[in-house]
């Protein structure tokens, strides 16, 4: 899924940072990476992803999201 232009949604689960994120941000991201133990979000698998509206990046829970 690297280097994947994908639209993302947050979950009903989401956390309030991740829908605020999708919200400001997307709904349209390039993904660049995905990762355990990313700091702060230690035991979850989070991607990497790059807004294609703005120049915002950064690490998301995989969990609070759908990704299309």
């Amino acid at each position: 899924m690297n280097n994947s232009i994908v639209r993302i949604t947050p979950t009903t689960l989401a956390s309030k940072r991740t829908r605020d994120r999708v919200k400001q941000h997307g709904p349209e991201f390039l993904v660049k990476n995905e990762a355990f133990d990313v700091f702060g979000f230690m035991g979850v698998k989070c991607v990497l992803i790059h807004s294609m509206k703005d120049d915002w990046f950064g690490w998301i829970p995989e969990n609070e999201i759908d990704i299309d």
